[in-house]
């Protein structure tokens, strides 16, 4: 199957634009790989979709919790 048709069975399957799957996915996983896993494709398709839907990834950075000793 082609990356347009997967796309298009993708968000059949999630009923909602791929724009809204990738965002809940990405905060539910945290990495292009882990989404491309979800979804059954490559890290390279999601990161062609992201592209082609305008989207960028940014990584955020959080104070750590102090670890008890």
């Amino acid at each position: 199957m082609n990356s347009r048709r997967k796309f298009e069975t993708i968000e059949r399957q999630y009923e909602r634009p791929m724009t809204v799957i990738l965002k809940e996915l990405y905060a539910k996983h945290g990495s292009q790989v882990e989404v491309a896993r979800a979804l059954g494709v490559s890290q390279g398709t999601v990161s062609i979709w992201l592209m082609r839907l305008g989207l960028q990834q940014w990584a955020i950075i959080v104070p750590r919790e102090k670890q008890r000793v």
